[in-house]
Parts: structure tokens; C-alpha cells; sequence
């Protein structure tokens, strides 16, 4: 069984990370139930003319809607509705634990049934956190971009505790994160997922990635699908990436691919 500092260790990872903030100029606040009844905060920005697209951004781990919102607003002056939202224990929504990924997954399916909804062609761009729910969730948007994903949860609980200095992962941590999380660890796998992937996804990663080392993002190119492009980005680390040459990767990727599809019946 793991100790009291072990226990205390998982319960610090996963403790809420809540802040409140002000919207930005001409972004709509509003709330949307998780799956499970979880109340999520978002914001929507829409373009100045007709939507060619929606995408919804899922930010990274112990962070907020605020990280991506820079590329949102890239978005919607490119002529597609983007929509940044909190994941569960984040930010501003409800919620009482972080799972890192398997409760986080029925955010992105609430969060892609809601923007089907709309009747046009749905984009999804997750960063860690949010690349690996939406990998986990089961479902697909018509494009996606995927940034710093984590290979297993089991790696990502593992490097957490390691370079935070909060201890190793051992059986017994692994069991308590178990009955922690109510579920096991071992099978949530979202490198897995990329093997049957059909629609356009790119998934990138940093160079300088402490918490991604170099097997994790080979073990992605190894599995990819077809329809999956890995590509390793010029310079960075982790969460420092997000410059002008990455927004202009992001919304090519998305111009080419999402801007050209048809609407779609809600």
C-alpha cells in the first residue's frame, strides 16, 4: 500500500487548479455539461463574416482556457468559430479532481457533440492534456491538430511525480492512483489510438520536451495512421513553443483541410 506521502504526492497532481477571469473583448461567455453533468466554462470568438468551420481548443495540464485563447483569436480572424473552454477542475469549471486525461475525455466529447451541433466542419487543436483526452474520448473531429500529447497516463503520472520531485512510480503508487482516479492507469494508452485514426491529424512535438522524451514521440511516429503526420518542431520546450511559425503551421493545417469541407446537416 502506498504511504501518507505517496497518497499526499497524488492527491497534490491531481488537486483542482481554479481561476477566475475576465472575458476578452468580443468573445461570448458561456456553459456547457460534461457528459457526466460537470459544468465547463467557456469562450466562443466568431469571425467577422460567415463561419467557415468551428474548432474547439483543449488546453494542457494545471492550466486554463487563457493558453490557447492567442490562437483562437488567430482562428476567428481566419474565418472559422473557435471556442476555448476549461477542462473539468480547471479554471472556471466545476469539478473536483484532475484525471490528466480519463475524465477529461468526456469534456471533448460534450465539448465536439456541441460543436456538431452548428452544422459546419469541426476542427479540434489540443495541447498535452487536451491532445491526449481527445485521443482518449474515442471520437473524431473532421480535422484535429494534436500538440505534446503523453504516450500512456501511467508515463505521464510517472514523469509528473519524477521531475516535481514528489517521488517515484511504484506499485503501490500505481494502485493508489487506482482507487484515486477509479480506474487503472495502465489502460489508458492514447499513443494507442493513433493507429486507427481516419481523419487529417497533426501531431507535433518539441525538441526541448522534459516531460516527452525522445521514445515517446518516436513510439507516435511508429504507430501513426495514414491519415496522421508527426512532425518535430524546430525549437522549444514543453509549453514555450506557441510562436508566430507554430500558429502559422496550426492554421495551414486547418485552412487546407477544415476551411474546404462542405457544412454538414446539425
Amino acid at each position: 500500500m502506498a504511504g501518507p506521502f505517496q497518497q499526499f504526492c497524488l492527491r497534490v497532481v491531481t488537486a483542482p487548479a481554479r481561476r477566475r477571469f475576465k472575458a476578452p473583448a468580443r468573445a461570448r461567455a458561456w456553459t456547457l455539461a460534461s457528459e457526466d453533468g460537470t459544468s465547463l466554462a467557456a469562450w466562443e470568438l466568431s469571425p467577422a463574416g460567415t463561419p467557415r468551420g468551428v474548432v474547439v481548443l483543449g488546453h494542457g495540464y494545471r492550466d486554463d482556457r487563457r493558453q490557447l485563447l492567442p490562437f483562437a483569436q488567430t482562428l476567428a480572424g481566419a474565418g472559422f468559430t473557435a471556442v476555448v473552454f476549461d477542462f473539468r477542475a480547471h479554471g472556471a469549471s466545476a469539478g473536483e479532481r484532475i484525471t490528466i486525461g480519463h475524465d477529461e475525455a468526456r469534456d471533448v466529447r460534450a465539448l465536439l457533440a456541441w460543436a456538431r451541433t452548428q452544422g459546419l466542419p469541426v476542427g479540434y487543436l489540443g495541447f498535452s492534456m487536451g491532445a491526449a483526452s481527445y485521443l482518449l474520448s474515442g471520437i473524431e473531429a473532421d480535422v484535429a491538430v494534436l500538440d505534446s500529447p503523453y504516450d500512456t497516463l501511467e508515463n505521464a503520472f510517472a514523469a509528473r511525480l519524477g521531475l516535481l520531485g514528489l517521488g517515484r512510480w511504484t506499485p503501490s503508487v500505481r494502485e493508489a492512483s487506482r482507487a484515486l482516479l477509479d480506474v487503472d492507469p495502465a489502460t489508458q494508452r492514447p499513443v494507442d489510438r493513433v493507429s486507427s485514426l481516419r481523419s487529417p491529424t497533426l501531431v507535433l512535438f518539441a525538441p526541448r520536451d522534459r516531460w516527452l522524451p525522445a521514445r515517446v514521440r518516436e513510439r507516435f511516429r511508429s504507430q501513426a495512421a495514414p491519415s496522421v503526420e508527426v512532425t518535430a518542431l524546430a525549437s522549444g520546450g514543453h509549453s514555450d513553443h506557441f510562436d508566430a511559425r507554430w500558429s502559422e503551421r496550426a492554421l495551414g493545417w486547418f485552412e487546407a483541410r477544415l476551411g474546404v469541407l462542405s457544412p454538414r446537416q446539425p
